[in-house]
């Protein structure tokens, strides 16, 4: 995918426009396409409704200002057309609901409200997007459904691990913008790509700013509509009626979208909706045509000059914070240009910790800088353990919620038995954005540590919820004195973990293990969305090794049952029979190779041999 068809995404994004995310572009359009529409309403030619159809045509083309209106129409059709090919869902639903709004609110003012300009506007749509083709639109619903005509979306899996954030910060939140920091802690979601938002503006809001910001949010923009839709009762002018219209149903499109995405986080899409804010007072209440007063609303006696010379300070603070985070930014380049190791020479070692320092200076607030001198330190040949230590401390007291840094900290600790690295390392694994990476790193501090029964716990759950980390389990579950029974308790019910992990102790010579796993292994073949012969063909060759013919001919007749059709277990038990002098079973074995297989010239020969005998 490209921007523009020629500027590169960002890997896994999928954008729309120059938006590196196709929701945010439908929000934009969500945003502006009222707008569109209300001057192409606006800009509508108008003529004696009297006249004939054919005058009123020829008037209607060569009206003065039809071209732009002609201009206008392309637009709103091109907009309303590219949020259903730029396959956003919610933005399909949003814009169609917010046109419906459009003409209902226009409706109410206006008795010809343009019904007919709407039908030619819905064809026009449908005529577009039925040259790209509606087959990617109906997929991309498609693919909520499942086949019992359920949901599924990874949505409702963040939300549902949401819900106990907002019971934790109930009043006052989280933070705003710690969404990303927080979430892990609760997150239950098998995977370990990056959380940063919800997918829905106001469980974020819930999450980050709690029932206080979310009271004020909605306070805010309810006023604001209220205010908009009492002066739409109220203006006679068509200019001031379409804009409040517009803005009216621009605002409860990116609202409802807002169910399902993180329009407001976008810089470009939050400032459009607070101008459009703004934009909706002021159609509402400035006078186009006036003797007095410009404005129905009340005029303030605040003086501009000094909310100008207030707001100075604020500007001089954002600058400095915002230029040191850059310059922070910009050494913290420079320092990752070096590879730091034990042998790094004294010279290099102190341009990189006068680098980190210059980094650290610039933007005091940022934790890395000071986790990255904590590694600077710790990668001497001597290192010094309490600078070390306290770096971490510093980079965890800045950025609580980095799971890393607790680690790192709790590595650095003198006493790495104590309650206190013990709690370091949990809550470092819990806060961590990369579980899948840490789970075994977890596990083997419990091992080190002696607590068995924990790791074991800890290796279920990471388990659990990753699932691909079952074929690393061998290695760390036999290498360490797990009972088998801990060891089934642990291991997922798939045929394929238990096989790996028989093949992994034959390797290690645990043929009892070995057995064990590997047979036991056929106990989930009713979970499998699809038996496979090799189930079978691992065992059967385990006791082949053994030189336990009968078992493996008991395996031989499990998969038959299981896999009728399967010709190779036919032979080899037709061969089992012939070997145990029981020539009629090995017939029928071999028979019935031959009517799964006519060709199979193998099996003719073996059935020949018998014949003679």
């Amino acid at each position: 995918d490209a921007i523009y068809w020629f500027r590169a995404a960002p890997e896994g994004s999928a954008p729309g426009g120059p938006w590196v995310y196709r929701n945010h572009y439908a929000g934009f359009m969500e945003l502006v396409f009222p707008f569109l529409l209300a001057l192409f309403f606006y800009y509508r030619p108008r003529f004696d409704e009297e006249l004939s159809f054919r005058a009123r045509t020829a008037a209607f083309f060569s009206a003065p200002g039809s071209n732009l209106y002609f201009a206008l129409g392309f637009g709103v059709i091109l907009v309303l057309s590219s949020v259903f090919i730029n396959l956003s869902r919610g933005g399909t639903i949003a814009i169609n609901l917010g046109l419906f709004l459009f003409l209902a609110l226009l409706s109410r003012k206006k008795k010809h409200s343009g019904k007919l300009l709407f039908l030619l506007t819905i064809g026009g749509v449908f005529l577009a997007v039925s040259w790209m083709g509606w087959d990617p639109v109906l997929a991309r619903f498609n693919a909520t459904i499942t086949e019992t005509g359920g949901i599924e979306d990874g949505r409702l899996m963040i939300w549902r691990d949401s819900a106990p954030i907002i019971r934790d910060f109930l009043f006052s939140g989280s933070g705003f913008e710690t969404f990303i920091n927080v979430f892990p802690s609760y997150s239950t979601i098998p995977t370990n790509l990056l959380v940063d938002h919800a997918h829905n503006d106001y469980i974020e809001l819930l999450t980050d700013g709690g029932l206080i910001g979310f009271g004020l949010v909605a306070w805010f923009v309810l006023a604001v509509l209220k205010n908009g839709i009492k002066m739409l009762g109220r203006r006679r002018d068509d200019y001031s009626i379409l804009l409040i219209v517009a803005g009216v149903t621009a605002i409860a499109s990116i609202l409802f979208h807002s169910i399902t995405d993180f329009n407001m986080h976008n810089g470009a899409n939050g400032l459009y909706f607070y101008l459009i804010c703004g934009l909706l007072v002021s159609a509402g209440n400035t006078r186009l045509h006036y003797r007095t007063r410009p404005t129905l609303l009340r005029v303030g006696m605040t003086k501009s000059r000094y909310v100008c010379l207030a707001s100075l300070p604020l500007l001089l603070l954002t600058v400095i914070v915002q230029g040191g985070i850059l310059q922070g930014e910009k050494e913290l380049q420079k320092a990752e240009k070096v590879y730091v190791t034990p042998q790094l020479s004294a010279k290099l070692f102190a341009q990189q910790h006068a680098t980190i320092d210059r980094a650290i200076h610039s933007d005091p607030r940022e934790g890395y800088y000071s986790y990255y001198k904590g590694s600077l330190y710790s990668s001497q040949q001597v290192p010094d353990t309490e600078k070390i230590k306290n770096e971490y401390i510093r980079a965890a007291l800045k950025n609580p919620f980095e799971g890393a840094y607790l680690q790192r900290l709790a590595l650095s600790l003198p006493d790495k038995t104590s309650k206190k690295a013990t709690r370091l390392m949990e809550e470092g694994y819990k806060r961590s954005h990369n579980k899948e990476k840490l789970v075994f790193t977890w596990v083997e501090w419990l091992l080190q540590q002696n607590r068995n029964e924990e790791a074991a716990i800890a290796l279920q759950q990471g388990i659990g919820q990753f699932p691909g980390l079952a074929s690393q389990l061998p290695p760390i579950l036999l290498g360490n004195n797990f009972s088998r029974d801990e060891i089934t308790a642990i291991l997922p019910q798939k045929v394929s973990t238990w096989i790996q992990l028989g093949a992994f102790a034959e390797k290690m010579k645990k043929l009892e293990d070995a057995e064990y796993f590997r047979l036991h292994a056929l106990d989930f073949l009713e979970q499998e969305d699809k038996v496979r012969a090799w189930y079978f063909n691992q065992i059967y060759s385990f006791y082949k090794k053994q030189k336990r013919e009968d078992e493996a001919a008991d395996i031989l007749r499990m998969g038959i049952k299981w896999l009728p059709d399967q010709v190779g277990f036919h032979i080899r038990l037709g061969d089992y029979y012939k070997k145990k002098d029981i020539p009629y079973r090995a017939m029928e074995e071999y028979q019935q190779a031959l009517l799964l297989q006519p060709g199979n010239t193998n099996v003719q020969r073996r059935i020949w041999k018998l014949e003679d005998k």
